[in-house]
């Protein structure tokens, strides 16, 4: 049976070297003139998706909850781009205001929203 065009195929049916036709020398696209807020952005997934938006071109507003050191994130991505920082607790929408208009004044108007700030807490589970 021939594989449906629109049906999305396992890694398992990828054309062997596929993986490799895409480097580092070679990105998948270029996001160069853009401004890009990542949220949650001071250590895991959003400080990678930082980085990886400031390796693409992107001009990074970095941003966390309050108390929380964004340096670290900040140096990294400034190795390749413009990067600020800012203290932005999600949860209170003034301080969301305040910090867009921030960014948006140091750098231009935002291109990509990374909405990666969250609230991780137990689930209480049946055994509670």
């Amino acid at each position: 049976m021939e594989a449906d065009s629109r049906t999305p195929i396992s890694p398992a049916q990828w054309p062997i070297g596929s993986e490799d036709q895409h480097s580092a020398d070679q990105p998948l696209f270029r996001l160069d003139g853009r401004t890009a807020l990542v949220t949650g952005a001071a250590t895991g997934l959003g400080a990678s998706i930082a980085m990886m938006l400031a390796k693409q071109g992107a001009t990074i507003a970095i941003s966390d909850k309050l108390g929380v050191d964004l340096t670290q994130t900040r140096d990294a991505v400034q190795r390749y781009q413009k990067a600020i920082t800012f203290e932005m607790d999600v949860r209170y929408r003034d301080q969301v205001e305040k910090s867009v208009a921030l960014a948006e004044t140091k750098l231009g108007k935002i291109d990509i929203l990374v909405n990666n700030a969250g609230i991780n807490r137990p689930a209480s589970g049946a055994g509670d």
